[in-house]
């Protein structure tokens, strides 16, 4: 019998050999327009697939030199738009964006559209080298009703496996419900692990910080 994989992430994709259901913790909620920001900089910087959406939807008037991005699907979404990436890091988390930047952002104007509850190492690293504006662009929130759906899921043991793609899905359920132990955890990555740390779940960690890298784990898991 197929293993059935329950993801709570934004995005739904299958995957051969799996049984993979959907049912998104997070929804996004758009932040109002910032007037104080410049209209024009030598970088943008994306960290997100709803970053780049947003972005050209609430700031289209904006001009830029040029681009980077934290992950493929990231860099999907500005491909998508016709937009050249000109620096993406090695792999999909900032630490190693940081790591793998050299002098690109030295002495530049740069524009960071981010999430209101996004890590402030980004932010807080670039602002000693460059001329750095942060714009929020939305607000996670519990997308409660999920959540509830997600618990009676657990609790009918419907489902072999759960994928928590962010500390915010992480957050959004946990803070209501703690989880079967029958029920095997995994994290996209090193900073969603450590969400689930806080609340002493068991789980496992993506081989890479994809959801197809996930599926891929379990496969060689079961």
């Amino acid at each position: 019998m197929k293993p059935v994989v329950l993801n709570t992430g934004s995005r739904n994709e299958t995957y051969k050999g799996l049984t993979v259901l959907h049912k998104p913790l997070i929804k996004i909620c758009a932040l109002p327009l910032d007037e104080t920001i410049r209209a024009q900089y030598d970088w943008l910087i994306f960290t997100s697939k709803n970053a780049v959406t947003l972005f050209f939807e609430i700031y289209p008037y904006i001009k830029y030199k040029q681009v980077a991005a934290i992950g493929t699907k990231t860099e999907e979404a500005l491909s998508n738009l016709n937009i050249k990436v000109d620096y993406v890091p090695s792999r999909f988390q900032q630490e190693y964006f940081l790591e793998d930047m050299d002098t690109r952002f030295q002495d530049k104007t740069v524009c960071l559209p981010i999430s209101k509850k996004a890590r402030p190492l980004m932010f807080e690293t670039l602002k000693n080298i460059a001329t750095v504006d942060k714009i929020e662009l939305y607000e996670p929130q519990p997308h409660l009703d999920n959540v509830m759906c997600v618990h009676q899921m657990i609790r009918s043991r419907t489902i072999d496996w759960i994928l928590f793609l962010s500390p915010s899905s992480v957050h959004a359920y946990f803070q209501h419900f703690s989880l079967s132990e029958d029920i095997r955890v995994m994290a996209i990555g090193q900073v969603t692990s450590e969400a689930l740390q806080k609340y002493n779940v068991s789980h496992v960690i993506s081989e890479q910080e994809t959801l197809y890298a996930m599926y891929e784990t379990i496969k060689k898991l079961n």
